[in-house]
């Protein structure tokens, strides 16, 4: 597919792993496998917005419920994690079990070092 992510080869010390992924007829990622063994499933709404992932190893899963999206289909939760953005649409907040972190830009939109 145009402009996707196919495969990628990640080398690490002396382990080396491949990495592929397969998209939907509209571009959405929906497998992730590791050295020809599936990792990540995920699945879309109507509108196109990710409603579930489940990890294939653990059998562990986000459901529908665990992703929330506002009007503009902007993600607003992951499982226990809410995110806000600033009005240009960056990230600017990220608030899992009451601990947030803040995220801040330089006037030229790049993100800030901690």
């Amino acid at each position: 597919m145009l402009g996707r992510i196919e495969t990628k080869t990640e080398t690490i010390g002396t382990t080396t792993q491949v990495w592929c992924y397969a998209y939907d007829v509209v571009g959405q990622l929906i497998e992730v496998e590791r050295d020809g063994m599936l990792v990540e499933t995920y699945s879309y709404d109507a509108v196109g917005n990710r409603v579930a992932m489940t990890n294939a190893l653990t059998g562990s899963n986000l459901p529908t419920g665990s992703f929330a999206y506002d009007d503009d289909h902007k993600l607003l939760q992951v499982g226990n994690t809410a995110y806000t953005c600033d009005p240009d649409g960056r990230l600017q907040t990220a608030t899992t079990s009451g601990e947030t972190t803040t995220f801040t830009y330089n006037t030229d939109g790049t993100a800030r070092g901690g």
